[in-house]
């Protein structure tokens, strides 16, 4: 098995996707959630999605900042969520899919999420439990 923490993972990953057209169109669905999220957010400003890993929430929405704590191939930035590398209020949205129970220190990165966010700006979370209905999927 290959280390969690291995960007070598990637094509095992994508492989997954691939396998699986119920989880691809469901992440479909969360990215359509992130454009319509983003309607409502302020124009200017840099769009970021938090762990982005072998995600393809460019196909929807390609002006999206990919990033992950990975240096995954395809990612704009390595970034950790509790420490930001962005300006005050430089972010429009920041969107992420299972990533929130990854994060180590929530309070941090709600605390990163509040200082860099312009006004308007939003946090979009999708977040399951890993549980008997989850985990096969």
């Amino acid at each position: 098995m290959q280390d969690l923490d291995s960007a070598d993972r990637l094509p095992r990953i994508r492989a997954t996707l691939d396998r699986k057209p119920s989880l691809r169109k469901w992440y479909h669905e969360m990215y359509r959630g992130y454009a319509a999220c983003l309607s409502r957010c302020p124009r200017q400003g840099i769009a970021l999605e938090l762990g982005s890993g072998a995600g393809f929430a460019r196909e929807v929405i390609p002006e999206l900042v990919l990033s992950d704590v990975l240096p995954y191939p395809g990612m704009d930035a390595v970034v950790d969520a509790t420490r930001l590398p962005y300006p005050d209020a430089s972010l429009r949205f920041i969107g992420m899919v299972n990533v929130f129970h990854h994060i180590p220190d929530v309070g941090a990165f709600l605390g990163e999420a509040q200082r860099c966010l312009a006004p308007g700006g939003r946090v979009f979370i999708v977040d399951q439990h890993p549980g008997v209905i989850s985990t096969p999927i």
